[in-house]
């Protein structure tokens, strides 16, 4: 299999994605080396079931690009809010986290800094507990 514009599936019916999709947004030097580097999906990944959905009691944060071509931005939108969850949306394809990196970092560490606030209040409810036994 070779990197070209277009998304192959291979004779182990694993997928591979070409440059242009993916990557449009960024130097096409970065293009080629992450589209390179990425380990292919296997196509049976898109029929399987998921048993436990974190959304619906996890807080979750979401970029969307608004000019991604792999995932429909209006897909994302959809399953943004139906997972509740706080959302930007981005000039830019799939690879956002490539051409708008300081803007998708800021989201991040706002989810980070949420779930340590999270995490220390159920500490601090469980060490209360814990005296009160």
């Amino acid at each position: 299999m070779h990197l070209d514009d277009r998304r192959l599936v291979d004779a182990q019916n694993l997928i591979a994605i070409g440059r242009p999709v993916t990557f449009a947004a960024v130097p096409k030097p970065v293009a080629c080396f992450m589209a390179l580097s990425q380990v292919p999906i296997s196509v049976e990944a898109f029929g399987a079931n998921a048993k436990v959905v974190a959304w619906k009691e996890k807080p979750s944060y979401a970029v969307i690009p608004q000019q991604d071509r792999m995932i429909n931005p209006e897909l994302q939108r959809f399953m943004t809010k139906r997972a509740k969850s706080e959302t930007i949306e981005l000039p830019g394809s799939h690879a956002i986290f490539l051409s708008r990196a300081s803007e998708v970092a800021a989201l991040i560490q706002k989810a980070a800094r949420a779930a340590k606030r999270a995490t220390s209040a159920q500490t601090l409810g469980s060490d209360v507990c814990a005296q009160a036994r």
